[in-house]
């Protein structure tokens, strides 16, 4: 057994926001929080754990992110695609950023095909 990496142990214990357009199914949902998986860190699996009438319509995801980051339960936000939504949710990442909320944001390209 091999002794973890620098950069791994960096990364134990950060806890990842997703953000992920509605029109995603499941499947590239799953595949998403897989990937955040394989790269060491634990997804923030709010499609599960909140239902899209609360989560999408009532609170709204961007007032979800910023509540989640100021009570320090998730410290990265990453983007996987682009929406209305999506981008309202990038926002708040920012201003956190702005807020020295030490808020690591990442994008990836390879899972939105528009």
């Amino acid at each position: 057994m091999s002794l973890p990496t620098i950069e791994r142990c960096r990364m134990v214990g950060k806890i990842v926001y997703p953000i992920v357009p509605s029109r995603f199914n499941m499947e590239a949902w799953d595949k998403i929080l897989q990937s955040i998986r394989r790269q060491g860190y634990t997804p923030f699996d709010h499609r599960r754990g909140a239902s899209f009438k609360d989560f999408e319509i009532g609170l709204g995801r961007a007032k979800t992110l910023s509540f989640l980051i100021n009570m320090k339960q998730c410290d990265a936000v990453w983007i996987f695609g682009i929406s209305e939504g999506a981008m309202g949710e990038f926002k708040v990442a920012i201003e956190m950023q702005k807020l020295n909320r030490n808020v690591e944001i990442r994008c990836f390209q390879n899972f939105d095909p528009e």
